[in-house]
């Protein structure tokens, strides 16, 4: 069985870490990205079943990223 694949899009180093280890343990595949370029980037080359994405994203906030997508 496939593993439910979560992307974390958090500027924020220690929250996006502690919100993936949760999710690991939980049993999910976890990648995080740090600014709305770096995410679209691994949205692009990844499949993700889920985005958890924050709203204030250094070079490009996650409104734009969410519009993009």
């Amino acid at each position: 069985m496939e593993l439910t694949s979560i992307l974390i899009v958090d500027d924020c180093v220690e929250s996006a870490a502690i919100t993936k280890n949760c999710l690991v343990v939980a049993g999910f595949s976890v990648s995080t990205a740090h600014d709305g370029e770096e995410a679209l980037g691994m949205l692009n080359n990844n499949r993700f079943d889920l985005v958890v994405l924050d709203l204030t994203l250094p070079k490009m906030d996650g409104l734009e990223v969410c519009r993009i997508l």
